[in-house]
């Protein structure tokens, strides 16, 4: 398939109730709302596609702004042959997910503890910039917004934490209810 700005509206149109339910399952999130974070996750996973053609020097990556998006992405590599089936008819091929490793994290942390602290904001700002300034051209505002300042927000990695925590109790209590 051929990676254009068309890719956009053609992942969108891609379905998985699994996906959403399991998801569901495990955070406690409303239907529409994880429908919406599997969206963005179609569409990241088209973005960063699309990154890597027109900007193969880059690293398009998922920063701390973005862990719904990952902890979604997570749960859509878990359904492997469905994954693999939409990676392959989208993309062309399967998109590996790399996580950071304390190798690479290492690496960085060595760069900037030469670094002042405004050395750090910019290196951090830099690093990122050609990342946020593309997601806004191709994405538009509301879904910039929505993923670096309403994820942000609503779902860092600690309150993903809780909600699956305090969802794995709310199961276990009506399952001791039931009994």
């Amino acid at each position: 398939m051929e990676i254009n700005d068309t890719i956009f509206e053609e992942v969108r149109r891609y379905k998985s109730p699994g996906v959403i339910e399991r998801f569901c399952k495990i955070y406690g999130f409303e239907p529409a709302d994880a429908e919406l974070l599997f969206e963005d996750v179609k569409s990241w996973l088209a973005l960063a596609c699309l990154a890597k053609k027109e900007h193969p020097e880059k690293n398009f990556v998922i920063d701390h702004a973005l862990v719904a998006i990952d902890e979604m992405w997570h749960n859509f590599v878990l359904f492997t042959h469905e994954y693999t089936q939409f990676c392959e008819k989208y993309f062309g091929g399967y998109l590996h997910h790399n996580p950071s490793t304390s190798e690479n994290k290492g690496e960085e942390f060595e760069l900037m503890k030469k670094m002042s602290l405004e050395e750090k904001q910019k290196y951090a700002m830099d690093k990122l910039r050609w990342q946020y300034q593309y997601t806004m051209e191709k994405l538009g505002k509301e879904t910039f917004l929505r993923w670096y300042q309403g994820y942000s927000r609503a779902y860092s990695e600690e309150v993903l934490a809780k909600l699956a925590y305090e969802n794995t109790l709310k199961k276990g209590n009506a399952i001791q209810k039931a009994a």
